[in-house]
């Protein structure tokens, strides 16, 4: 497998990656977008790393534990691999907070940034960020990725508005974004 120098795949996780039925924090309850785990594979054959950024406000609101939501994260990795073989994520970081929360890490701010920075060099020109909320593709403009490699998905729980109000790429799921990204390096 190539690896593209500094290239990262940032992908939201509920309503990109599982279907979003709310709080997602029950191992149990968590599945699969059809064709995510396809194409996580997809975008690491091509070279990238992946990276889950997500909010997990249910922590902040008092309806589970950061067990719970890793043990959730863990069966999301057992699930991909399952799926697909090469659907292996690098990494996930979330956002335990509320978004009251003075201390508040969420995106589409960059508190999450640091710990990102800490284990992944990368340079946002050769970056995406995929998400099924205009939150994710701000998220993606703040860490500096160009407009046009912040994908918006239609796949997940968001208002029509997010997705009018956006400047930015629309795709149905992640698998057509995941073919965008990889046929737009192969040109």
């Amino acid at each position: 497998m190539r690896e593209i120098s500094g290239g990262v795949i940032f992908l939201d996780r509920d309503g990109t990656i599982n279907v979003d039925t709310g709080y997602v924090f029950r191992p149990d309850e968590l599945e699969l977008i059809p064709g995510a785990a396809n194409a996580i594979a997809e975008l690491r054959r091509a070279g990238y790393k992946i990276v889950v950024v997500s909010n997990q406000s249910a922590i902040g609101r008092g309806m589970c534990d950061a067990t719970d939501v890793d043990l959730t994260n863990q069966r999301l990795r057992d699930l991909l691999l399952k799926a697909s073989p090469g659907a292996h994520l690098d990494a996930i970081f979330y956002s335990p907070h509320h978004p009251d929360d003075p201390k508040n890490t969420r995106k589409p701010g960059l508190g999450l940034l640091p710990q990102i920075r800490e284990q992944f060099d990368f340079e946002p020109k050769h970056c995406w960020m995929i998400g099924d909320k205009l939150s994710d593709v701000e998220f993606g403009q703040n860490v500096g990725l160009p407009p046009s490699h912040c994908i918006l998905l239609t796949s997940g729980a968001k208002t029509s508005r997010e997705q009018n109000a956006s400047q930015h790429l629309v795709f149905p799921s992640i698998a057509e974004a995941a073919q965008y990204i990889v046929s737009d390096i192969s040109e």
